[in-house]
């Protein structure tokens, strides 16, 4: 296929992305117009080009030719995790003389290489590119000539921040040829993504539950299981991975364990109660069916089962929290969405990338 793109979007509004590229990964040099891209205003280039060779070198390919051309130059960061795995090919693209730059506050930290936000502008201030960077609720900050410029969001409650980057970028380029300054093409671009943050509450309910099922549909066992339990509250100044951390990840572990193994027994006691067979095959065929997806879901559970008693195994070899990749820490925030977690976020995201691109 052209490609696929599955969209899960959580509570608080934040989306993720699971992507299939098709054959659009294949798409190269030899695929571009490039009297069309000269004689453009704008182009723009979408970061997660640089996970296809294919892809990159059509970029490359554009660069080289818009060479002392005038025609604007923008990059969007796309996602934090691509620019720590695939970060020389984003430097070989800025080399060729960028004029902006689009990324949230993960994206702009990563692509910096600081530690924090505020050093990351400082870094962006020594750019000769401006640098537009989206921060939620916080609104966004644009970088030009050393100077910032900062932008109110607009007060709304968000439902949906799916395709609110790709809003913010597209409107800012549209207010900037319109010759707007920077400040005006903030504001003018927080708007128009407020919008698409807040277009979901006129969804039907049926569509909202549909939505929040998807998300929920692997996790929800944790999450009945970790409510009992209180998410760890770190204390200042307190040690990475503490005795306390590990005695609360031990007890959230051996929670889901518990749960897990009470949920496997209802199965077979169920399978044993509803063992009859029926004397119609319609009828037989979708008690076969119903018996396979428990099957199947028991076997799931019964592998997180093994991955629960490695990850109790860590905690005992003071090996637990660290990324199994890059030895960084994985975070509490993601081992309370999923104690079994062996690598952080960004080596777990360039995983999943390599993947899609191998097997489609």
């Amino acid at each position: 296929p052209t490609g696929k793109c599955l969209i899960l979007v959580t509570p608080d509004a934040k989306r993720t992305m699971i992507s299939m590229l098709g054959v659009s990964a294949y798409l190269g040099a030899a695929d571009i117009d490039l009297s069309v891209v000269e004689n453009s205003k704008i182009f723009y280039i979408e970061g997660y080009m640089v996970t296809s060779d294919d892809n990159f070198n059509a970029v490359i390919s554009v660069l080289e030719h818009l060479k002392d051309k005038n025609v604007t130059k923008a990059l969007s960061l796309s996602d934090a995790g691509i620019v720590h795995g695939f970060r020389e090919k984003f430097e070989l693209i800025e080399s060729y003389g960028i004029d902006m730059v689009f990324c949230n506050d993960d994206e702009a930290v990563a692509f910096s290489g600081k530690e924090d936000l505020k050093s990351a502008i400082d870094f962006y201030k020594t750019k000769p590119f401006m640098t537009a960077i989206t921060k939620g609720s916080e609104g966004s900050v644009v970088i030009k000539n050393g100077n910032e410029y900062y932008a109110e969001a607009e007060k709304i409650k968000p439902i949906d921040t799916n395709g609110a980057g790709d809003m913010f970028a597209g409107s800012f380029m549209h207010a900037h040829l319109q010759g707007f300054n920077v400040e005006e093409c903030a504001k003018f671009s927080n708007y128009a993504s407020s919008k698409i943050k807040a277009v979901a509450k006129k969804a039907p309910a049926k569509k909202k539950v549909a939505k929040k099922s998807a998300v929920n549909k692997v996790p929800q066992k944790i999450a009945n299981n970790k409510s009992k339990i209180a998410p760890y509250k770190s204390k200042k100044n307190e040690k990475y991975m503490s005795a306390a951390m590990k005695r609360h990840f031990v007890s959230v572990l051996l929670l889901w364990k518990e749960h897990l193994i009470d949920e496997m027994q209802k199965t077979f006691d169920h399978l044993k109660t509803k063992g009859e067979t029926y004397a119609d095959p319609v009828d037989r065929a979708s008690q076969e069916e119903e018996f396979a997806f428990e099957l199947r879901t028991r076997d799931r559970e019964r592998k997180l089962i093994s991955k629960i008693a490695v990850s109790l195994e860590k905690i005992k070899q003071d090996d637990y929290g660290w990324c199994d990749a890059c030895g960084d820490e994985i975070g509490i925030k993601r081992l309370e969405a999923r104690p079994t977690a062996t690598h952080c976020i960004h080596c777990k995201t360039l995983d999943e990338i390599k993947e899609r691109q191998l097997n489609g």
